[in-house]
């Protein structure tokens, strides 16, 4: 019994591990990349520098990490979190130039 309880768990942990890097992956192959400037076209009109991109684990939504700019222009320092639905929402997420300094 404790023998096939560690087995089962060194299974789960591939198949754990697998997942993760399929989310990786998936998110690799979006229109979208980390460091390009994309403006989120929701009712707040975000906007920014993406800086990471990650997958949630159960709801088919990605989180997407960005830097806001500036007042003049360039990017900030502060972290903001947006998270869209793969299935609905991916074309709400448009990629533009900079704001002009």
């Amino acid at each position: 019994m404790y023998l096939e309880f560690w087995k089962l768990n060194r299974v789960n942990v591939e198949c754990r591990q697998k997942m993760h890097q399929l989310r990786k992956d998936f998110c690799k192959t979006l229109p979208f990349k980390v460091g390009d400037y994309v403006i989120f076209d929701s009712w707040m009109k975000r906007q920014g520098w993406i800086t990471r991109m990650t997958m949630d684990e159960f709801f088919g939504h990605i989180h997407i990490y960005f830097n806001p700019p500036k007042k003049d222009g360039t990017s900030s320092k502060r972290e903001e979190l947006t998270s869209i639905n793969i299935l609905t929402e991916m074309d709400k997420v448009i990629i533009s130039t900079p704001p002009e300094q």
